[in-house]
């Protein structure tokens, strides 16, 4: 099991995420906006089965992921400099379902559900927004993604995003806070103070999840935690 995460992440949790697992670090591309430069949910899809990368990452981070035999593969485009170009792979994709938008989508991502199961969302941001505790449970920080998810019978637990940081803007979003590992919500920061704190729990308890915080500072967009194994 590895994770690829922020070279740039806040110092208490990326300590503490090394403890618990080897960490692949993303270093910023020139490419994209400075606040996201080193975001893994930009430059990566994580299919169930199959990591779905741009073709720009560096040759240190496609050594290190086939020496530890991930299975993945070069995405068609890499993202451009600016929003909605910068979100070709931002889309969460389950077994039987990818949610985006999908005229954003890069078409690697595309093939991979060409018996068209789609969800269609008009933001663009859907992982930065968006994480699955598995195919039914899902927490969100956008509304748009949270009604779509609910027209469709998934049960969904929305998070206020002005409570979430990222330098350089009035806020991040839920869904860069966090990822998926054995059963836990891994979050880099401490969702203690959100006024949806006592909800979060309950709806991990339900999902059968654990809560883990890496640090005790507020929650922290970075991109996402992409857990790979």
């Amino acid at each position: 099991m590895m994770v690829i995460a922020d070279s740039r992440m806040p110092e208490k949790a990326k300590k503490q995420l090394t403890k618990l697992v080897k960490p692949i670090w993303l270093e910023p591309s020139p490419h994209v906006y400075d606040s996201i430069s080193a975001h893994p949910d930009i430059f990566f899809c994580q299919h169930p089965n199959l990591l779905i990368a741009a073709p720009e990452i560096s040759e240190k981070i496609k050594k290190e992921l086939d020496k530890a035999k991930i299975n993945w593969i070069s995405g068609d485009k890499n993202p451009g400099s600016k929003y909605p170009k910068t979100a070709l792979y931002n889309a969460v994709a389950l077994p039987d379902l990818l949610i985006h938008n999908i005229k954003l989508t890069d078409r690697k991502i595309l093939d991979h559900y060409k018996n068209g199961n789609y969800l269609h969302v008009n933001q663009g941001y859907t992982r930065c927004n968006l994480i699955s505790l598995d195919e039914q449970y899902f927490i969100c920080s956008d509304k748009g993604i949270a009604q779509k998810l609910e027209n469709i019978g998934k049960t969904v637990l929305y998070i206020d995003p002005l409570q979430i940081r990222l330098a350089g803007h009035k806020h991040g979003f839920l869904g860069g806070c966090c990822g998926i590992w054995q059963q836990q919500l891994i979050l880099c920061g401490n969702p203690v103070n959100l006024k949806e704190y006592e909800n979060l729990v309950c709806f991990t308890q339900k999902a059968d999840y654990q809560i883990v915080s890496l640090s005790d500072e507020v929650l922290t967009d970075v991109g996402s935690l992409l857990f790979i194994a």
